[in-house]
């Protein structure tokens, strides 16, 4: 397990942690009683963190539904004066899909920058779901037309033709 998986299974078990605090224990910290907000923060981690580790938009999306779910059938069972609400999920939804949304823009930029120039290139993952292009990342190895010494961005190479 990577160091990004790794740092994202310990994110969603402090989630679920965070959301096993008996009911009463909450109403003493004065700082927790936006609930929803804070669902939706832990979630909007939730997609970050997967999001960073290498895994699909689509796979982050549908298991952060299913934990969601659970988290409220979780806090429905056990007993400690917490009960399952369905706004919870909702906002728990509206976190992942903002993280999903954070996650795509920030990758959509750092490709950009690095393409330009004007950023250092983001190394692939070691166990990268998809190819190199989709997911914004660019080889360990530089072009040998682009050197990282010059400050201008030399021109590109002719692209071969196709007969």
């Amino acid at each position: 397990m990577t160091a990004r998986r790794t740092l994202a299974a310990l994110w969603t078990l402090a989630v679920l942690v965070a959301c096993s605090i008996p009911g009463d224990a909450l109403r003493s910290f004065a700082i927790l009683t936006p609930d929803k907000l804070y669902h939706a923060l832990a979630f909007i981690g939730f997609a970050l963190v997967w999001r960073w580790a290498g895994v699909r938009p689509l796979a982050v999306l549908v298991s952060g539904i299913a934990f969601a779910v659970f988290i409220e059938v979780w806090q429905a069972t056990l007993p400690i004066g917490r009960f399952a609400d369905p706004y919870d999920t909702l906002a728990d939804i509206v976190g992942l899909l903002f993280g999903l949304w954070t996650a795509r823009v920030a990758q959509k930029a750092r490709a950009k920058q690095s393409r330009e120039g004007t950023f250092p290139a983001m190394p692939c993952p070691t166990d990268p779901p998809t190819s190199a292009a989709s997911t914004g990342c660019i080889s360990n190895s530089a072009p040998r037309w682009r050197s990282s010494s010059s400050s201008a961005p030399s021109p590109s190479p002719p692209l071969p033709r196709r007969n």
